[in-house]
């Protein structure tokens, strides 16, 4: 029996990472993987037992994820992975790393926000402009951003904290890989990463890492299907 049980639905957005760091960190976790677009009838039953006491376990909130252990519950995507990494080293090898690696996994959450604010719930007649605003708009600003400090770290040929693998370059792959199936289609053959291309080949880096490649090819010969 797995030590841990990971809680969260068949789409990467904020539960990727957190999944991706537990396997590269030897964490042994069931996942329990909850339907998203099947009318969420699972989560929703979850949901409720939540709200309305039925479900009286410590540590849940009406969102996910949720991370089980011995009985007790962590919600909230960042509060696990930064448990996560401190439990695996993937958080950084000092302080003043650790909270720069937040600092990414908290901006690229925040884009998460913004995309599905912006992106994903405009209609399909509006979705092409409205891509392209958000590339051209909080994309661009954001991951410039990033992108100057990549470059910072050793000319942005490793890491984008420190020098070992963080679940700042897990999140930024998970968000890059989700983008580029969800926003990337609409965006008429325009490059987002025309001016961040050290973040492009960090993405592929991440992807081509043992740890990844063997994560995902195990989900995919467990038949597991995942949206995005």
């Amino acid at each position: 029996m797995s030590a841990y049980t990971f809680h969260y639905f068949d789409v990467p957005a904020r539960g990727e990472a957190i999944r991706l760091a537990m396997y590269i960190g030897g964490i042994d976790f069931e996942d329990h993987v909850v339907s998203f677009f099947d009318e969420q009838r699972e989560w929703k039953q979850m949901k409720k037992n939540v709200i309305n006491g039925r479900d009286r376990n410590l540590g849940k909130l009406p969102v996910l994820p949720w991370l089980e252990k011995d009985g007790e519950f962590l919600a909230q995507s960042g509060a696990i992975i930064r448990y996560i990494g401190r439990e695996t080293g993937l958080g950084g090898s000092n302080s003043w790393e650790t909270a720069k690696v937040d600092m990414v996994y908290d901006t690229v959450d925040d884009l998460i926000t913004l995309g599905v604010s912006k992106v994903y719930r405009a209609s399909m007649v509006d979705k092409p402009k409205v891509a392209i605003d958000f590339v051209e708009g909080d994309f661009k600003s954001y991951f410039n951003a990033l992108e100057k400090m990549l470059e910072s770290n050793n000319g942005g040929k490793g890491y984008i904290v420190g020098k070992q693998l963080t679940y700042a370059d897990l999140m930024v792959f998970v968000y890059l890989n989700m983008f580029d199936q969800l926003v990337g289609p609409h965006l008429k053959g325009k490059d987002p990463y025309k001016t961040i291309p050290l973040v492009k080949k960090l993405k592929e880096r991440v992807g081509k890492h043992p740890k990844v490649k063997e994560f995902y090819f195990e989900r995919e010969n467990n038949n597991k299907e995942f949206i995005a």
